[in-house]
């Protein structure tokens, strides 16, 4: 019987956890010295780099995790290359967590996608929905709706921009790059806000929730704090 995506996927997750738990550097060494044996290098890749550090960063997110070395999950992508696993596979098919309710998010090589699988509200599209809270000097410049969504910008004296953004989330999707930005998730008030860093500076950061049928973006150079901040303070 053929498993579903989302069992694949929680199999996975539950594999590369245990491996990456038991492994030692003793194992590593063990590992180089049976390829040394038996003329066997293996070389990575600059690609295959990049790979092993989106994965690090995905998948430590316990304490016990982010301690692991890098050489060791090179340890483990080469040991379920010997043992036989499709470890390609796993780097470039999605990843699918469950986020809240009806919203489903897509995790991809170089992109998160949400999508929200729920009927779209009885009522009609509410147009006055607010931030209450904006750093000091960002006025309210413009506002332009597109029949189910709606794009508040707001600007400073030196023309640092920060943009709301909310809509109908049974009508639209979000598509956020995660390569040059890590998620991170914050619960307040029985509400999940998916935060989106970004690793440079000068480059904005961007934080989306959902609450009832509306889904919300904002998106800005301000800190993990900030953003969350003007986010508990939309009135809906």
């Amino acid at each position: 019987m053929r498993l579903s995506e989302q069992v694949n996927e929680r199999l996975w997750d539950s594999l590369l956890s245990e491996i990456l738990k038991e492994n030692r550097r003793a194992e590593l060494a063990e590992l180089e010295a049976f390829d040394a044996s038996d003329g066997i290098l293996h070389e990575f890749s600059s690609e295959f780099e990049k790979n092993v550090r989106r994965i690090r960063r995905k998948f430590a997110v316990k304490s016990s995790l982010e301690k692991v070395p890098a050489a060791v999950y090179k340890s483990v992508a080469t040991a379920a290359a010997i043992l036989g696993i499709a470890f390609a596979a796993l780097l470039t098919q999605p990843k699918v967590y469950a986020a809240v309710g009806d919203v489903i998010r897509n995790v991809f090589s170089d992109h998160d996608s949400y999508s929200y699988r729920g009927e779209a509200p009885k009522e009609a599209f509410k147009d006055n929905i607010r931030p209450g809270y904006m750093p000091d000097g960002y006025e309210l410049y413009s506002v332009i709706y597109g029949g189910s969504m709606a794009t508040l910008t707001y600007k400073n004296e030196d023309e640092e921009i920060a943009i709301f953004k909310y809509g109908i989330a049974a009508l639209s999707s979000v598509s956020i790059d995660n390569e040059r930005h890590e998620c991170k998730e914050v619960e307040r008030n029985g509400k999940t806000y998916f935060i989106y860093e970004a690793e440079e500076t000068g480059d904005r950061s961007s934080v989306i929730w959902y609450s009832g049928e509306y889904i919300y973006d904002i998106t800005a150079q301000f800190d993990r704090d900030e953003l969350v901040k003007i986010a508990e303070s939309v009135r809906e």
